[in-house]
């Protein structure tokens, strides 16, 4: 009797120590998940996301070399803080990371991942983030860039947003959609044209951005008559026309005066 007593308590102890160590085990991973997680985060663009970004957002996304294989669970907190560390070193960032996280770059970044974006989302939700990423994009000033480069990027995420509402039209025939959602995307599309040539800088490519609008939003009129829209629905139509109309006329006069 006094031999099982023994055993059980061994028993106990055993199995006692082997949650221990599970639960330990489980803790040091998820600070290594922590630590990758906040490294990725605020350093660095997925690849194929940094592919569909327009040039004058990529191009100042941090370009850090990382092998597909060094941050992964597999490394203990110590290993992964190492690797981290001499990542930002030899970027020329603090070797503290909390530090690293604060710079200009770090915060673009940030903003940028803090959309949402995904890989296998839609040509409309993929433009409302692009939307979303320009708009944020007033906080600009506190990520350290120049009033010019904000609007050359708001631009061209407004313009980028535009192509992908058209591309649902270029690749699907017309009689396949109805009129009703085709008024939504043509009106959808001539807006974000509208917003890119506001946007942007060089008269040229705004006067066609605009003069694309203005088709555009005519399209949408066109589409919206042969249905049963709303007033409501109309009006926002055909403001967005006199809009683009008007901002192109300006345009045109400042080019022939």
């Amino acid at each position: 009797m006094q031999n099982n007593d023994i055993q059980r308590q061994q028993e106990e102890v055993y199995w006692r120590n082997a949650h221990r160590a599970v639960a330990q085990a489980a803790q040091d991973k998820a600070a290594v998940a922590q630590q990758i997680f906040a490294f990725q985060h605020n350093f660095l663009v997925p690849e194929w996301l940094k592919a569909i970004l327009p040039e004058e957002v990529s191009s100042y996304i941090l370009n850090i070399n990382l092998e597909a294989g060094d941050l992964t669970l597999k490394g203990t907190l110590e290993e992964t803080q190492r690797l981290i560390t001499t990542i930002l070193q030899a970027n020329d960032l603090s070797d503290d990371l909390t530090v690293a996280i604060q710079t200009s770059a770090s915060r673009f970044i940030r903003l940028i991942n803090e959309i949402g974006f995904n890989d296998k989302e839609s040509p409309v939700v993929l433009a409302k983030h692009f939307v979303a990423l320009a708009m944020n994009l007033n906080t600009g000033h506190a990520l350290g860039m120049r009033e010019e480069s904000i609007q050359k990027m708001r631009g061209a995420l407004y313009f980028s947003a535009s192509e992908q509402v058209t591309s649902i039209l270029k690749h699907m025939p017309e009689e396949k959609i109805s009129s009703e959602i085709l008024a939504d995307l043509y009106t959808s599309a001539g807006q974000l044209k509208r917003w890119a040539a506001h946007h942007i800088q060089d008269q040229q490519t705004q006067i066609v951005y605009a003069t694309e609008a203005v088709e555009l939003l005519d399209t949408a009129l066109i589409h919206s008559q042969k249905t049963k829209a709303s007033k409501k629905f109309m009006a926002k139509i055909k403001e967005e026309q006199k809009l683009a109309k008007d901002f192109l006329r300006t345009q045109l006069e400042v080019v022939f005066s």
